[in-house]
């Protein structure tokens, strides 16, 4: 059995427009929480690791014999095959022992005291600056983003439970101490009722609003069965204590035909109108994707009212493709089935 294992929470965010002027306040906090980056940023240790990387090729039978002669490692994806090989990349340790973050603190506690802001704000930057760099360190890892430091440009400041305390249904924020608060009501809000019992976990202080987030641990549901899903073209096919269950996903299908056909038929206004054909096929994409999300919030919605207090048991979906009959092959968007899976 886990010791001191951390039950899972519930998270909401509400906003609260203000009239109080902040700019100084957050000017400040932007420009130390760019010098916490900056101070880690130059004690990043880079690492050189040996790591599986990939090139893709169209997909055909000559392809795939040839690789299989050769001896490569290669995965088939509908149209196109994945070639993996072997490469060194440069790894990033951001460091994080306590002997480096009171060092770091007490830099820029010399330079904050010089402000006659609250010292609790260089903690929250602190906290903020490695929330940013794990951020962009995961984004590294997997390509999205390229090895440049991270440079704040929203204006805002992350308040943290210290600088603020909840009384009679008002939020007092502590800027400069003994001396400015800020005072926002809470109870005369119209989502006061649905947070009473919640706890007020962190703020996002913005120049015209507020940004509160409350939390609250998750109440243990008590199962009342499995049940085991299996992902189909057209269905979806569920294996539980009351038997067999089928839910149509034909819809979901005739949608992306519709838009498929579609499509084509304005890409041929690419060779004389291309400005034209370019703005359609935008605005086609996104009618495409917002009716794709609407028809599995409505499905997945569904499925949970009906078979509330079940555990759902979803397939490996690692595959994006499957293989039938003779080269004939049909791919699955996992971001339209990703989205099925289900809170039980």
């Amino acid at each position: 059995m886990l010791r001191n294992q951390k039950k899972p929470k519930e998270a909401r965010a509400y906003r609260i427009k203000h009239n109080y002027d902040l700019g100084d306040l957050i000017t400040t906090y932007q420009w130390i929480l760019q010098l916490a980056i900056n101070h880690v940023w130059e004690n990043i240790s880079w690492v050189k690791k040996e790591i599986l990387n990939y090139y893709t090729i169209p997909n055909s039978r000559k392809s795939v014999k040839l690789l299989k002669l050769q001896g490569k490692r290669f995965r088939i994806l509908g149209k196109k095959i994945l070639v993996f090989y072997k490469a060194e990349r440069l790894i990033p340790r951001i460091p994080k022992s306590a002997e480096f973050v009171r060092e770091m603190r007490n830099y820029l506690m010399s330079i904050w005291r010089r402000t006659p802001y609250a010292t609790h704000y260089v903690d929250s930057a602190i906290r903020t600056a490695y929330w940013i760099l794990e951020s962009w360190r995961t984004n590294y890892l997997h390509g999205k983003f390229g090895g440049n430091k991270p440079v704040i440009k929203k204006r805002f400041a992350r308040i943290k439970n210290t600088l603020f305390r909840v009384r009679d249904g008002e939020l007092i924020l502590t800027v400069i101490p003994k001396q400015k608060y800020l005072r926002f009501s809470i109870r005369n809000t119209w989502f006061y009722n649905r947070i009473k019992s919640w706890k007020l976990g962190e703020i996002i202080l913005k120049d015209h609003e507020v940004i509160l987030m409350f939390t609250k641990e998750k109440e243990e549901i008590e199962t009342k069965g499995a049940i085991g899903w299996d992902m189909n073209i057209f269905s979806m096919d569920g294996f539980g204590d009351d038997g067999y269950i089928q839910i149509s996903l034909k819809e979901l299908f005739r949608i992306h035909i519709v838009y498929h056909n579609r499509r084509r038929e304005i890409q041929r206004l690419l060779k004389t109108n291309p400005k034209l054909a370019i703005r359609l096929l935008r605005k086609l994409s996104i009618r495409e994707r917002d009716k794709i999300r609407d028809l599995i919030h409505k499905l997945t919605t569904d499925i949970a009212r009906r078979y509330s207090n079940c555990l759902h048991v979803f397939e490996d979906l690692e595959k994006e493709s499957y293989i039938i009959g003779e080269g004939n092959i049909i791919e699955l968007s996992l971001s339209m089935i990703g989205e099925l899976s289900l809170k039980s």
